[in-house]
């Protein structure tokens, strides 16, 4: 887990993004969302110096979940559907990525 509050304390620093990645283990990406998200909500280093880790977190509203769940595979459907003569996989799945469309969901 990202520990969001070593990476304000590192850019308080003045540590380049890449370093402080480097330092946390995470990516550069996740650095500069987290201070995106500081900047926002108006954190700073010298305001959750005593602050516990799990609740700088919570603080900077940090989601792990980056990409909307994707809408999974019917595959009993699938399976009975492609016995159908004339109907092909591509069929299938083009039909498939129409219904996420229309409902809004993200296809695998």
């Amino acid at each position: 887990m990202t520990n969001h509050k070593e990476i304000l304390r590192l850019k308080n620093l003045k540590m380049e993004h890449q370093q402080i990645a480097d330092a946390c283990s995470c990516s550069v990406s996740t650095v500069k969302r987290t201070l995106k998200h500081a900047g926002e909500t108006g954190i700073d280093w010298t305001s959750i110096k005593d602050v516990p880790c799990d609740e700088v977190t919570r603080m900077l509203h940090v989601s792990n979940h980056l990409t909307p769940p994707r809408k999974t595979l019917d595959y009993p459907y699938l399976q009975q559907e492609l016995s159908k003569s004339g109907v092909t996989l591509n069929l299938l799945w083009l039909e498939y990525c129409e219904q996420c469309r229309l409902s809004g969901e993200t296809p695998y």
